[in-house]
């Protein structure tokens, strides 16, 4: 139980629902080990060993935690136009403006990218309307006979400054999490998502609607 028991306030991390959860660790056939020590963890013919113990195992499944919103984008070699990579301008930490695209990549959009509500809503909605907005701006970069669309560096810290306010006086920085990039070895602490949807699909709208200021066009 102390094991499971989560560490920090509740909300910090995602909230387990499951109802047979903790249950599971009550039936004869479950161990649970905590490999947080020194020990390694070891593969043989038969299983693992970790420690003292051998465990005698038919299947393995790895769970091993993800790079939650900018690993999988970061795997790409990605160059905006000066040269510089996309890991190279992220070093410090994510920017991008709603999540969608990010200075000195032009005509790169991303779906639901670092602030974005992503994570912290339905992710199939989430993932609908800002398709759809990308679509919209694209669509508007036609109409009007423009083929480059590129982020201003104002407008992008502006709305990392906007995510950054969003988040201050809540419970996620409370503990170390994925939502914080904590769980990645070497990877910035910084608060990735934007937190509250209606709030951003406002915002969204209020940038389409008065021509995308925060975009440059040409």
């Amino acid at each position: 139980a102390t094991m499971l028991k989560p560490k920090g306030p509740i909300g910090c991390k995602r909230i387990c629902t499951d109802k047979d959860y903790y249950a599971t660790y009550n039936r004869a056939n479950v161990s649970l080990v905590d490999i947080s020590g020194s020990n390694s963890i070891e593969c043989y013919d038969k299983g693992i060993k970790f420690g003292d113990n051998a465990y005698p195992l038919d299947i393995i499944i790895f769970a091993t935690g993800f790079d939650a919103i900018t690993g999988s984008i970061l795997k790409i070699e990605i160059f905006g136009k000066s040269g510089i990579s996309l890991a190279e301008k992220w070093s410090e930490g994510p920017a991008a403006i709603l999540g969608a695209c990010t200075a000195s990549f032009p005509n790169m959009f991303m779906v639901c990218g670092p602030g974005n509500p992503s994570v912290l809503t339905n992710m199939v909605a989430t993932i609908e309307h800002h398709s759809d907005w990308i679509a919209d701006c694209i669509g508007f970069a036609r109409s009007n006979n423009y083929s480059l669309i590129e982020a201003t560096e104002s407008a992008e810290r502006e709305w990392v400054n906007e995510v950054n306010i969003r988040v201050a006086e809540t419970l996620f920085h409370s503990c170390d999490s994925w939502y914080l990039g904590a769980n990645i070895p070497g990877k910035p602490k910084k608060f990735i998502p934007y937190l509250g949807f209606s709030d951003y699909a406002r915002r969204c709208e209020e940038i389409s609607g008065n021509g995308y200021p925060g975009l440059r066009f040409n």
